[in-house]
């Protein structure tokens, strides 16, 4: 989304870590005027979903 000519970034709990997460690489692609759209967060969704819970299998 955007507000006239400025990215608007909704910032999940995980822009608190200082681990890198997706909201960095998000966050990379905007600062670098790189275009972000639906087909290009979609290509991100895979892998390392919930890599740091200890329970997972």
């Amino acid at each position: 989304a955007r507000i006239g000519d400025v990215p608007l970034i909704g910032m999940p709990g995980c822009a608190r870590s200082l681990r890198l997460n997706g909201f960095d690489w998000v966050l990379h692609l905007v600062l670098a005027g790189i275009p972000l759209g639906d087909d290009e967060i979609a290509d991100m969704a895979i892998g390392g979903l919930l890599m740091e819970i200890a329970s997972r299998p």
